[in-house]
């Protein structure tokens, strides 16, 4: 299953890896909560909370450090009554990568239902 080009309508965060770095744009009401200590970092806290119902979660926690660079996501998903913790170790931009990276093929994964989440 190739995702050429994301949904940018999409609301939906996974549906669109791309509004992970932009999602406090225009989606969410931000509230600065502090510096606070993300593995060994100083990192200044900020709550992100949706505006619209549809998302899936109802509160979204960024970590950035002084650089800007995000250090943890948290989404509590409300519905499920679980929190998602995204731990960025390291962001490495302009990477050359081959379009068959992001090819899947079914043949090397027999049994395996393909399931596209748009």
């Amino acid at each position: 299953m190739i995702i050429e080009t994301p949904d940018s309508n999409d609301t939906r965060i996974f549906a669109n890896p791309a509004k992970i770095f932009q999602i406090y744009e225009r989606d969410f009401n931000s509230t600065y909560k502090g510096n606070v200590s993300v593995a060994g970092k100083s990192t200044s806290q900020i709550e992100l909370t949706p505006k619209s119902n549809d998302t899936g979660f109802s509160l979204v926690t960024l970590c950035a450090d002084a650089a800007g660079m995000p250090v943890r996501l948290v989404y509590r998903l409300e519905e499920y009554g679980n929190d998602l913790v995204l731990d960025v170790e390291k962001i490495t931009p302009n990477v050359p990568v081959s379009s068959d990276t992001f090819l899947f093929d079914p043949t090397k994964y027999p049994g395996v239902e393909s399931i596209d989440f748009r």
